[in-house]
Protein backbone atom coordinates (compact mmCIF):
# COMPACT_ATOMS: atom_id res chain seq x y z
CA UNK A 1 0.00 0.00 0.00
CA UNK A 2 1.62 3.22 -1.18
CA UNK A 3 0.30 6.67 -0.40
CA UNK A 4 -0.37 8.78 -3.47
CA UNK A 5 0.81 12.38 -3.43
CA UNK A 6 -2.69 13.75 -2.75
CA UNK A 7 -3.67 11.08 -0.20
CA UNK A 8 -3.77 11.46 3.54
CA UNK A 9 -2.25 9.12 6.10
CA UNK A 10 -5.22 7.14 7.43
CA UNK A 11 -4.91 6.51 11.16
CA UNK A 12 -7.06 4.37 13.45
CA UNK A 13 -6.57 5.79 16.96
CA UNK A 14 -7.93 3.44 19.63
CA UNK A 15 -8.54 4.12 23.33
CA UNK A 16 -8.01 0.77 25.07
CA UNK A 17 -9.36 1.79 28.50
CA UNK A 18 -12.53 -0.16 29.37
CA UNK A 19 -13.06 0.33 33.11
CA UNK A 20 -16.06 2.64 32.68
CA UNK A 21 -14.26 5.87 33.57
CA UNK A 22 -13.27 8.80 31.39
CA UNK A 23 -10.02 10.49 32.31
CA UNK A 24 -6.80 12.13 31.25
CA UNK A 25 -5.89 9.61 28.55
CA UNK A 26 -9.16 10.36 26.74
CA UNK A 27 -8.47 14.10 26.89
CA UNK A 28 -4.89 13.70 25.63
CA UNK A 29 -6.07 11.60 22.69
CA UNK A 30 -8.79 14.14 21.87
CA UNK A 31 -6.36 17.07 22.02
CA UNK A 32 -4.00 15.28 19.64
CA UNK A 33 -6.62 14.36 17.07
CA UNK A 34 -8.36 17.72 17.21
CA UNK A 35 -5.13 19.63 16.60
CA UNK A 36 -3.29 17.38 14.13
CA UNK A 37 -3.06 18.65 10.54
CA UNK A 38 -6.12 17.25 8.72
CA UNK A 39 -4.42 17.97 5.39
CA UNK A 40 -1.93 15.23 6.27
CA UNK A 41 -3.93 12.87 8.48
CA UNK A 42 -7.36 11.30 8.35
CA UNK A 43 -8.42 9.90 11.72
CA UNK A 44 -10.92 7.31 12.84
CA UNK A 45 -11.26 6.85 16.59
CA UNK A 46 -12.24 3.69 18.41
CA UNK A 47 -13.42 2.56 21.85
CA UNK A 48 -14.59 -0.62 23.51
CA UNK A 49 -17.69 1.21 24.75
CA UNK A 50 -19.53 4.43 24.07
CA UNK A 51 -18.57 7.45 26.17
CA UNK A 52 -18.72 11.24 26.31
CA UNK A 53 -15.77 11.66 23.98
CA UNK A 54 -17.48 9.78 21.14
CA UNK A 55 -19.91 12.71 20.88
CA UNK A 56 -17.04 15.20 20.97
CA UNK A 57 -15.33 13.46 18.04
CA UNK A 58 -18.54 13.40 16.03
CA UNK A 59 -18.91 17.13 16.66
CA UNK A 60 -15.55 17.82 14.96
CA UNK A 61 -16.21 15.43 12.08
CA UNK A 62 -14.17 12.43 13.24
CA UNK A 63 -15.64 8.96 12.68
CA UNK A 64 -16.01 6.75 15.76
CA UNK A 65 -15.99 2.95 15.82
CA UNK A 66 -17.18 1.03 18.89
CA UNK A 67 -15.42 -2.35 18.90
CA UNK A 68 -17.63 -5.06 20.32
CA UNK A 69 -15.50 -7.47 22.29
CA UNK A 70 -17.67 -10.02 24.07
CA UNK A 71 -16.19 -12.17 26.83
CA UNK A 72 -18.12 -15.36 27.58
CA UNK A 73 -18.12 -16.62 31.15
CA UNK A 74 -20.26 -19.77 31.25
CA UNK A 75 -19.76 -23.50 31.64
CA UNK A 76 -16.96 -25.40 33.35
CA UNK A 77 -13.39 -24.09 33.43
CA UNK A 78 -12.28 -25.82 30.21
CA UNK A 79 -15.46 -24.89 28.35
CA UNK A 80 -15.23 -21.30 29.57
CA UNK A 81 -11.63 -20.99 28.38
CA UNK A 82 -12.51 -22.33 24.93
CA UNK A 83 -15.53 -20.03 24.60
CA UNK A 84 -13.60 -17.03 25.85
CA UNK A 85 -10.75 -17.75 23.45
CA UNK A 86 -13.12 -18.13 20.51
CA UNK A 87 -15.01 -14.93 21.33
CA UNK A 88 -12.28 -12.63 22.61
CA UNK A 89 -9.36 -13.89 20.54
CA UNK A 90 -10.28 -15.72 17.34
CA UNK A 91 -13.47 -13.81 16.42
CA UNK A 92 -12.12 -10.48 17.63
CA UNK A 93 -8.87 -10.76 15.68
CA UNK A 94 -10.78 -11.88 12.60
CA UNK A 95 -13.04 -8.84 12.96
CA UNK A 96 -10.05 -6.51 13.40
CA UNK A 97 -8.32 -7.89 10.30
CA UNK A 98 -11.42 -7.42 8.17
CA UNK A 99 -12.07 -3.95 9.56
CA UNK A 100 -8.48 -2.77 8.99
CA UNK A 101 -8.51 -4.08 5.43
CA UNK A 102 -11.87 -2.47 4.66
CA UNK A 103 -10.76 0.94 5.91
CA UNK A 104 -7.23 0.60 4.50
CA UNK A 105 -5.61 2.21 7.51
CA UNK A 106 -1.95 3.10 7.11
CA UNK A 107 -1.20 3.24 10.86
CA UNK A 108 -2.87 1.85 13.99
CA UNK A 109 -2.35 3.81 17.22
CA UNK A 110 -3.18 2.46 20.69
CA UNK A 111 -3.71 5.22 23.22
CA UNK A 112 -3.04 3.50 26.52
CA UNK A 113 -0.74 0.48 26.52
CA UNK A 114 0.27 -2.76 24.85
CA UNK A 115 -0.82 -4.44 28.08
CA UNK A 116 -4.56 -4.92 27.26
CA UNK A 117 -4.20 -4.91 23.47
CA UNK A 118 -2.08 -7.88 22.44
CA UNK A 119 -4.68 -8.77 19.80
CA UNK A 120 -3.91 -5.52 18.00
CA UNK A 121 -0.19 -6.31 17.89
CA UNK A 122 -0.87 -9.75 16.44
CA UNK A 123 -3.30 -8.46 13.82
CA UNK A 124 -1.05 -5.57 12.79
CA UNK A 125 1.87 -7.99 12.35
CA UNK A 126 -0.27 -10.29 10.22
CA UNK A 127 -1.64 -7.40 8.11
CA UNK A 128 1.75 -5.65 7.92
CA UNK A 129 0.36 -2.40 9.33
CA UNK A 130 2.62 -0.24 11.54
CA UNK A 131 1.53 -0.12 15.17
CA UNK A 132 2.23 2.82 17.46
CA UNK A 133 1.49 2.39 21.17
CA UNK A 134 1.33 5.10 23.82
CA UNK A 135 2.48 3.96 27.25
CA UNK A 136 0.71 6.14 29.81
CA UNK A 137 1.14 4.01 32.91
CA UNK A 138 3.60 1.99 34.99
CA UNK A 139 2.56 -1.53 34.05
CA UNK A 140 4.32 -4.67 35.25
CA UNK A 141 4.74 -6.27 31.86
CA UNK A 142 4.64 -10.05 31.45
CA UNK A 143 6.88 -12.00 29.10
CA UNK A 144 4.10 -12.01 26.48
CA UNK A 145 4.00 -8.20 26.51
CA UNK A 146 7.77 -7.95 26.14
CA UNK A 147 7.67 -10.42 23.27
CA UNK A 148 4.84 -8.51 21.58
CA UNK A 149 6.74 -5.22 21.95
CA UNK A 150 9.06 -6.35 19.16
CA UNK A 151 6.06 -6.10 16.79
CA UNK A 152 5.46 -2.44 17.67
CA UNK A 153 6.92 0.13 15.28
CA UNK A 154 7.05 2.89 17.89
CA UNK A 155 6.44 3.13 21.64
CA UNK A 156 5.62 6.58 23.00
CA UNK A 157 6.02 6.93 26.78
CA UNK A 158 4.54 10.24 27.96
CA UNK A 159 7.21 10.89 30.58
CA UNK A 160 10.83 10.01 31.27
CA UNK A 161 9.54 8.17 34.34
CA UNK A 162 7.54 5.80 32.11
CA UNK A 163 10.38 5.47 29.60
CA UNK A 164 12.68 4.24 32.36
CA UNK A 165 10.08 1.61 33.22
CA UNK A 166 9.99 0.37 29.60
CA UNK A 167 13.78 0.14 29.51
CA UNK A 168 13.79 -1.64 32.86
CA UNK A 169 11.45 -4.27 31.42
CA UNK A 170 13.67 -4.53 28.32
CA UNK A 171 11.04 -3.48 25.80
CA UNK A 172 12.01 -4.62 22.30
CA UNK A 173 10.33 -1.83 20.34
CA UNK A 174 12.77 -0.57 17.66
CA UNK A 175 12.04 3.02 18.65
CA UNK A 176 11.03 4.41 22.04
CA UNK A 177 10.44 8.16 21.96
CA UNK A 178 9.17 10.18 24.90
CA UNK A 179 6.63 12.84 23.97
CA UNK A 180 5.09 14.96 26.70
CA UNK A 181 1.36 15.51 26.52
CA UNK A 182 0.56 19.15 25.98
CA UNK A 183 -2.33 21.57 26.30
CA UNK A 184 -3.35 24.93 24.89
CA UNK A 185 -3.20 27.40 27.80
CA UNK A 186 -5.64 29.76 26.07
CA UNK A 187 -8.37 27.17 26.71
CA UNK A 188 -8.03 27.87 30.43
CA UNK A 189 -8.98 31.53 30.29
CA UNK A 190 -12.51 31.93 31.67
CA UNK A 191 -15.06 34.67 31.06
CA UNK A 192 -17.21 34.33 34.17
CA UNK A 193 -16.13 35.99 37.40
CA UNK A 194 -15.05 33.96 40.40
CA UNK A 195 -18.13 35.21 42.28
CA UNK A 196 -20.45 33.82 39.60
CA UNK A 197 -18.72 30.47 39.56
CA UNK A 198 -18.66 30.20 43.36
CA UNK A 199 -22.34 31.08 43.51
CA UNK A 200 -23.13 28.05 41.33
CA UNK A 201 -21.55 25.87 44.05
CA UNK A 202 -23.27 27.77 46.89
CA UNK A 203 -19.95 29.20 48.04
CA UNK A 204 -19.77 32.74 49.42
CA UNK A 205 -18.03 35.21 47.12
CA UNK A 206 -15.27 35.77 49.70
CA UNK A 207 -14.70 32.03 50.25
CA UNK A 208 -11.38 30.31 49.71
CA UNK A 209 -11.41 27.00 47.87
CA UNK A 210 -9.12 23.98 47.63
CA UNK A 211 -9.76 21.07 45.33
CA UNK A 212 -8.66 17.73 43.96
CA UNK A 213 -9.36 16.58 40.39
CA UNK A 214 -9.05 13.02 39.10
CA UNK A 215 -10.91 9.73 38.88
CA UNK A 216 -12.06 8.68 42.33
CA UNK A 217 -9.89 5.68 43.17
CA UNK A 218 -8.00 4.64 46.31
CA UNK A 219 -4.58 5.27 44.73
CA UNK A 220 -5.58 8.81 43.77
CA UNK A 221 -5.59 9.77 47.45
CA UNK A 222 -8.96 11.50 47.86
CA UNK A 223 -9.10 10.17 51.43
CA UNK A 224 -5.87 12.01 52.30
CA UNK A 225 -7.21 15.17 50.71
CA UNK A 226 -10.36 14.94 52.81
CA UNK A 227 -8.35 14.48 56.01
CA UNK A 228 -6.17 17.47 55.05
CA UNK A 229 -9.32 19.52 54.47
CA UNK A 230 -10.63 18.55 57.89
CA UNK A 231 -7.43 19.95 59.40
CA UNK A 232 -7.59 23.12 57.32
CA UNK A 233 -11.29 23.74 57.95
CA UNK A 234 -10.64 24.37 61.63
CA UNK A 235 -8.07 27.06 60.73
CA UNK A 236 -9.96 28.74 57.87
CA UNK A 237 -13.66 29.20 58.59
CA UNK A 238 -14.33 30.42 55.03
CA UNK A 239 -12.61 27.47 53.36
CA UNK A 240 -14.54 25.21 50.95
CA UNK A 241 -13.47 22.10 49.06
CA UNK A 242 -14.29 20.42 45.76
CA UNK A 243 -13.68 16.79 44.77
CA UNK A 244 -13.93 16.43 41.00
CA UNK A 245 -13.84 13.15 39.09
CA UNK A 246 -15.85 10.11 38.07
CA UNK A 247 -15.77 6.62 39.55
CA UNK A 248 -16.65 3.20 38.19
CA UNK A 249 -18.68 0.50 39.88
CA UNK A 250 -15.50 -1.00 41.36
CA UNK A 251 -14.96 2.24 43.29
CA UNK A 252 -18.50 2.54 44.72
CA UNK A 253 -17.33 1.26 48.09
CA UNK A 254 -14.44 3.72 48.22
CA UNK A 255 -16.73 6.59 47.26
CA UNK A 256 -19.20 5.60 49.96
CA UNK A 257 -16.41 5.52 52.54
CA UNK A 258 -15.29 9.02 51.54
CA UNK A 259 -18.83 10.38 51.83
CA UNK A 260 -19.22 8.87 55.28
CA UNK A 261 -15.94 10.45 56.40
CA UNK A 262 -17.16 13.88 55.26
CA UNK A 263 -20.57 13.46 56.87
CA UNK A 264 -19.16 12.27 60.21
CA UNK A 265 -17.01 15.40 60.27
CA UNK A 266 -20.03 17.63 59.65
CA UNK A 267 -18.42 19.09 56.53
CA UNK A 268 -20.97 18.01 53.91
CA UNK A 269 -21.91 21.65 53.21
CA UNK A 270 -18.29 22.73 52.76
CA UNK A 271 -16.72 19.76 50.96
CA UNK A 272 -18.65 18.33 48.03
CA UNK A 273 -18.30 15.76 45.24
CA UNK A 274 -18.92 17.10 41.75
CA UNK A 275 -18.39 13.92 39.71
CA UNK A 276 -17.12 14.21 36.14
CA UNK A 277 -17.10 17.81 34.88
CA UNK A 278 -16.54 19.48 31.53
CA UNK A 279 -15.94 22.92 33.10
CA UNK A 280 -12.48 22.23 34.53
CA UNK A 281 -11.08 25.68 33.55
CA UNK A 282 -13.82 27.41 35.57
CA UNK A 283 -13.30 25.11 38.55
CA UNK A 284 -9.54 25.69 38.51
CA UNK A 285 -10.10 29.45 38.31
CA UNK A 286 -11.71 29.51 41.77
CA UNK A 287 -9.21 27.20 43.47
CA UNK A 288 -6.74 28.85 45.83
CA UNK A 289 -4.86 25.54 45.85
CA UNK A 290 -5.03 22.44 43.64
CA UNK A 291 -4.04 19.20 45.38
CA UNK A 292 -2.73 16.10 43.64
CA UNK A 293 -2.62 13.44 46.37
CA UNK A 294 -1.78 10.15 44.60
CA UNK A 295 -0.46 7.54 47.03
CA UNK A 296 1.54 5.71 44.36
CA UNK A 297 3.60 7.01 41.51
CA UNK A 298 1.54 8.95 38.99
CA UNK A 299 2.89 8.17 35.50
CA UNK A 300 2.38 11.76 34.33
CA UNK A 301 -0.49 13.92 35.56
CA UNK A 302 -2.35 15.81 32.83
CA UNK A 303 -4.41 17.71 35.37
CA UNK A 304 -1.23 19.32 36.71
CA UNK A 305 -0.74 20.94 33.30
CA UNK A 306 -4.30 22.23 33.46
CA UNK A 307 -3.65 23.78 36.87
CA UNK A 308 -0.44 25.37 35.57
CA UNK A 309 -2.35 26.84 32.62
CA UNK A 310 -5.07 28.21 34.89
CA UNK A 311 -2.57 29.86 37.23
CA UNK A 312 -3.56 27.66 40.16
CA UNK A 313 -0.84 26.78 42.71
CA UNK A 314 -0.14 23.08 43.10
CA UNK A 315 0.51 20.69 45.97
CA UNK A 316 1.49 17.21 44.74
CA UNK A 317 2.95 14.01 46.15
CA UNK A 318 6.65 13.65 45.42
CA UNK A 319 6.73 10.54 43.20
CA UNK A 320 6.55 9.91 39.49
CA UNK A 321 5.29 12.34 36.88
CA UNK A 322 4.50 15.27 39.20
CA UNK A 323 8.17 15.51 40.22
CA UNK A 324 9.10 15.69 36.52
CA UNK A 325 6.34 18.16 35.63
CA UNK A 326 6.99 20.47 38.58
CA UNK A 327 10.75 20.36 38.03
CA UNK A 328 11.58 18.77 41.39
CA UNK A 329 9.40 21.20 43.31
CA UNK A 330 10.50 24.44 41.66
CA UNK A 331 7.01 25.01 40.23
CA UNK A 332 4.87 23.66 43.06
CA UNK A 333 5.09 22.14 46.53
CA UNK A 334 5.92 18.43 46.70
CA UNK A 335 4.85 16.46 49.77
CA UNK A 336 5.28 12.85 50.97
CA UNK A 337 2.68 10.25 50.03
CA UNK A 338 -0.09 9.33 52.46
CA UNK A 339 0.52 12.41 54.58
CA UNK A 340 -2.58 14.52 55.13
CA UNK A 341 -0.79 16.85 57.56
CA UNK A 342 1.90 17.63 54.96
CA UNK A 343 -0.81 18.44 52.41
CA UNK A 344 -2.51 20.76 54.89
CA UNK A 345 0.76 22.55 55.76
CA UNK A 346 1.58 23.05 52.07
CA UNK A 347 -1.88 24.50 51.43
CA UNK A 348 -1.41 26.84 54.38
CA UNK A 349 1.78 28.21 52.85
CA UNK A 350 -0.09 29.25 49.70
CA UNK A 351 -3.10 30.55 51.63
CA UNK A 352 -0.96 32.67 53.97
CA UNK A 353 1.76 33.90 51.59
CA UNK A 354 0.47 35.64 48.42
CA UNK A 355 4.00 36.51 47.23
CA UNK A 356 5.14 32.89 47.43
CA UNK A 357 1.96 31.81 45.67
CA UNK A 358 2.51 34.23 42.77
CA UNK A 359 6.16 33.24 42.39
CA UNK A 360 5.25 29.54 42.23
CA UNK A 361 2.41 30.13 39.75
CA UNK A 362 4.60 32.27 37.45
CA UNK A 363 7.37 29.64 37.36
CA UNK A 364 4.82 26.92 36.64
CA UNK A 365 3.30 28.85 33.73
CA UNK A 366 6.71 29.50 32.17
CA UNK A 367 7.58 25.81 32.43
CA UNK A 368 4.24 24.89 30.86
CA UNK A 369 4.86 27.14 27.84
CA UNK A 370 8.41 25.85 27.37
CA UNK A 371 7.79 22.14 27.86
CA UNK A 372 4.09 21.20 27.72
CA UNK A 373 2.46 23.40 25.10
CA UNK A 374 0.16 21.56 22.67
CA UNK A 375 2.06 23.00 19.69
CA UNK A 376 5.23 21.14 20.66
CA UNK A 377 3.29 17.93 21.27
CA UNK A 378 1.62 18.12 17.87
CA UNK A 379 4.86 18.93 16.06
CA UNK A 380 6.73 16.00 17.64
CA UNK A 381 3.82 13.58 17.21
CA UNK A 382 3.25 14.48 13.56
CA UNK A 383 6.92 14.01 12.76
CA UNK A 384 7.00 10.56 14.34
CA UNK A 385 3.75 9.41 12.70
CA UNK A 386 5.09 10.49 9.31
CA UNK A 387 8.39 8.75 9.96
CA UNK A 388 6.64 5.49 10.82
CA UNK A 389 4.55 5.79 7.67
CA UNK A 390 7.53 6.57 5.46
CA UNK A 391 9.62 3.75 6.90
CA UNK A 392 6.90 1.21 6.11
CA UNK A 393 5.47 2.42 2.80
CA UNK A 394 7.99 4.68 1.07
CA UNK A 395 11.32 2.91 1.59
Amino acid sequence: MRKLADDKIRVFFFESCFDGTVGGSHLCMYNLIKNMDKRKFEFTTGFYENNRFAEKYNAIGIDVEILQRCLVRIGNVFSRKIRNWYSSEYKFKKYLSEYFREKQFHIIVINNSIWPTLSFAQVCKRENIPLIVYERGLASYDKKHITASSDISLSIPISNFIKKNLLKHQFRTPEIERIYDGIDPTNYKVSRSQSEIKKAFNHPSDSRVVGIIGNVRPWKGQDYFINAFKELSAQYQNLYGLIVGSWGKDENGFHKMLLENIQKSGLENRLIFLGYREDIPEILSILDVFVHASVKAEPFGMVLLEAMAAGTPIVATNVGGPVEILNNGECGILVPQKNSHAIARACTRYLDDPKFKKKSVDKAYTRLINNFHINGTIENTSALFEKVYNDRYLT
